[in-house]
């Protein structure tokens, strides 16, 4: 039996590419070299950030209810979530990349 696949276009990195004064935010499960994986691809998407999901020997945030991600800016700043429910894993994302949209 043989399957043949085709590559899929990057819909993120041509979307990014051609619609400028837009925040672009882009998304990255990653295992081995995380952080240097995640911002190759912030930077070859022309994204705004990229939000690191690592999956390790200490957690694995698939089929969890927690997460704990780092959220890289193009400039190169980074910051940490810290473990917490994906639900408020979206609420810190948003007040990071949006701090007007942050609770008060």
């Amino acid at each position: 039996m043989n399957i043949e696949l085709t590559q899929n276009p990057d819909v993120l990195k041509t979307v990014a590419g051609e619609f400028g004064g837009r925040l672009y935010v882009g998304f990255a499960l990653e295992t081995d070299t995380a952080e240097g994986n995640a911002a190759e691809k912030l930077k070859s998407k022309k994204l705004d950030y990229i939000v690191l999901n690592r999956i390790n020997e200490s957690f694995n945030p698939l089929g969890s209810a927690q997460n704990e991600v780092v959220l890289i800016d193009k400039s190169g700043g980074r910051t940490e979530s810290g473990r917490m429910d994906k639900k408020e894993i979206a609420e810190w994302l948003i007040g990071c990349i949006l701090p007007e949209t942050a609770p008060r």
